[in-house]
């Protein structure tokens, strides 16, 4: 998962996407973009071609991801971004999240943060005049888990979920263990 500001963006984060699925592999992928308060987003299944970008506006903002299935079918439908809407059905932000959200719903074959893009959701609708940073800070407490979440009105912001420190001193990410440090959320 990646996000880029700037010259390029979009052009970036899929160059990001690329290379990490050259170390992890990829099912599927995604990239999105805000631009003038709209969102726009293509996604596919398998290997991100080079031409990604090229169905999306220039933008100086840009989400990518690559998804290495662990909960869901491995389908068009549980690629990242997932769209986060409105009351009227209108995407507000575009999610993306790396881990397993284990206390996740397990229904349908839909991933894990498909879920969480949902409970996303249902956070902004309750209450849309909420600042946004709060919504994804929310969510995250909820989830314990790490996002990226790219807003309609070109703001993004990540969240950094829960980790332990193993036996052998490394700092790991964790789905339920003991939140070491307490997430955060940064607006990048």
């Amino acid at each position: 998962m990646s996000i880029y500001r700037g010259d390029d963006a979009p052009e970036r984060a899929v160059a990001a996407c690329q290379q990490n699925e050259q170390r992890s592999g990829g099912h599927s992928w995604g990239v999105a973009v805000a631009v003038d308060g709209e969102l726009h987003r293509e996604r596919g299944v398998g290997a991100m071609p080079i031409d990604a970008v090229d169905a999306l506006p220039e933008a100086d903002v840009a989400l990518g991801h690559t998804r290495f299935a662990t909960r869901g079918e491995i389908s068009l439908r549980n690629a990242h971004p997932f769209e986060v809407r409105d009351r009227d059905g209108e995407p507000v932000a575009m999610l993306a999240h790396n881990g397993t959200w284990l206390s996740a719903p397990d229904v349908d074959d839909r991933a894990d943060s498909w879920y969480m893009a949902r409970l996303m959701e249902s956070i902004y609708c309750a209450e849309p005049a909420r600042p946004f940073e709060e919504i994804v800070r929310a969510t995250g407490e909820t989830t314990g888990e790490t996002m990226t979440v790219l807003h309609r009105d070109g703001s993004a912001y990540t969240y950094s979920g829960r980790y332990e420190i193993t036996e052998d001193d490394h700092c790991v990410r964790s789905s339920g263990g003991t939140p070491i440090p307490d997430g955060v959320v940064t607006k990048i």
